[in-house]
């Protein structure tokens, strides 16, 4: 059997990682040569973590190193207005970079850029007039797909009984029938409603990213020295009538399967935040509650971190990035098995979103549940995924998935080979 490897030690805030920090302060490029017409330059934030935010663009770098975005952040928050907001994405593989355990992955330049920093003003939202009111997405799929998706569930189950991996989560991904940039509004507005990290955005060279995020990744005050996270683990559909639906949470919260799923993963988390945390500083509020999206219930637990004297977002960041529950554990050995399991990049999601104020309040959310509609009008992009442990069945894996995906619409699966 091979060994699981070991978590790195924790580090100093401010010591060297992967490379060293950039000594220069970043100027943020006007966004004229990456803004299409049809990009409006607004953003727009809603729920609990976000709150509700119209924030137009006055200049965005877009680049392919997340550590320049982080430095960016750290540099030009001190400069911001009371009424300016740094608005920033990192795509998956750019979160992933940030991890020096990480396998490599070279970066395909057809993709654009893949780190972005908006700088922004908080507006009146002038796209409040558009309509609100949106059909479902056509999602497809193929049973060719289906079956790639079982045989690397299958694949994960024997890294994890050699002990290579704990858990690790896979995704794959569903095409979306193209749909127009007033259609993409009008989803987000109608659905935006009750979720916890709801956006709206137009991102350089990629399109229009919505996203109905439940999972809140790290949330805080820079200047307070306080931050939480709040992993989401565990999955069960939501029922057709209420006692169903009150059986299925209670099922769920009973699981053995996704409580232990669950546990791993904060365990996971306490360990990133604690090499940025004062000794004895990461502590659990709340374990295991449940938390019931409009199609699913899920698992939920809130983690508390007092962090040390000078931490910023980018020290902060290079902790815990990629977030736990969207890799598996060990993470550097999940990173692995994704990478050579996984078809291709994944892209903006199971990235991150974050936005942070001049006094240092800062929201981020993992970009799950998030369909990616690109500017040229063909199809977009929906990926949905689950964490795969040792018990875990490859048909309800696949369904899992799709009970994910409803949230945007059902998902046809056309008959293939």
């Amino acid at each position: 059997m091979t060994p699981a490897r070991p978590l790195d030690p924790p580090w100093q805030p401010g010591a060297p990682r992967r490379r060293a920090a950039r000594a220069v302060a970043f100027s943020l490029a006007s966004p004229a040569a990456t803004t299409s017409a049809m990009q409006r330059g607004i953003s727009l934030l809603a729920g609990p973590a976000f709150g509700g935010l119209a924030l137009r663009t006055e200049s965005v770098l877009a680049v392919d190193d997340p550590d320049a975005v982080l430095v960016a952040l750290d540099d030009n928050r001190a400069s911001l207005a009371e009424d300016e907001r740094l608005l920033f994405l990192l795509g998956y593989e750019a979160s992933v970079a940030l991890d020096p355990r990480a396998p490599r992955r070279a970066h395909d330049p057809r993709l654009g850029p893949s780190c972005f920093v908006w700088r922004c003003r908080v507006v009146s939202d002038p796209l409040s007039s558009s309509s609100s009111s949106s059909g479902w997405l056509r999602l497809s799929t193929t049973t060719a797909a289906r079956d790639a998706h079982r045989r690397r569930v299958v694949a994960a189950r024997e890294r994890l009984l050699d002990g290579v991996i704990y858990q690790a989560n896979l995704a794959h991904r569903l095409d979306v029938a193209a749909r127009d940039f007033a259609f993409g509004l009008a989803f987000f507005r109608a659905r935006a409603a009750g979720v916890a990290c709801a956006a709206f955005v137009d991102v350089p060279g990629w399109g229009s990213l919505v996203s109905l995020s439940p999972e809140r990744f790290v949330v805080g005050d820079l200047a307070r020295g306080e931050v939480r996270t709040y992993p989401i683990k565990g999955t069960a559909p939501r029922g057709r009538t209420p006692e169903e639906d009150s059986a299925r949470r209670a099922a769920l919260l009973a699981s053995t399967k996704d409580r232990a799923e669950h546990v791993m993963i904060v365990d996971l988390l306490r360990n990133d935040l604690g090499r940025v945390a004062v000794i004895g500083g990461v502590t659990v509020e709340r374990l295991l509650a449940p938390l019931s999206a409009p199609n699913v219930h899920h698992l939920e637990t809130a983690i508390h971190a007092r962090l040390r004297d000078g931490v910023g977002l980018r020290d902060l960041l290079w902790a815990t990035a990629p977030g736990g529950s969207i890799t598996g554990a060990p993470k550097s050995s999940a990173l692995e098995a994704i990478s050579e399991l996984e078809d291709g990049p994944r892209g903006a999601y199971t990235g991150l979103l974050g936005v942070v104020d001049s006094a240092g309040r800062f929201a981020t959310s993992l970009l799950i549940r998030t369909w990616l509609r690109p500017d040229d009008g063909g199809p977009g992009a929906l990926h949905v995924g689950g964490g795969i442990v040792v018990d875990s069945d490859p048909d309800a894996e696949w369904q899992e998935t799709l009970h994910k995906a409803r949230a945007f619409g059902a998902v046809d699966v056309e008959e293939t080979g």
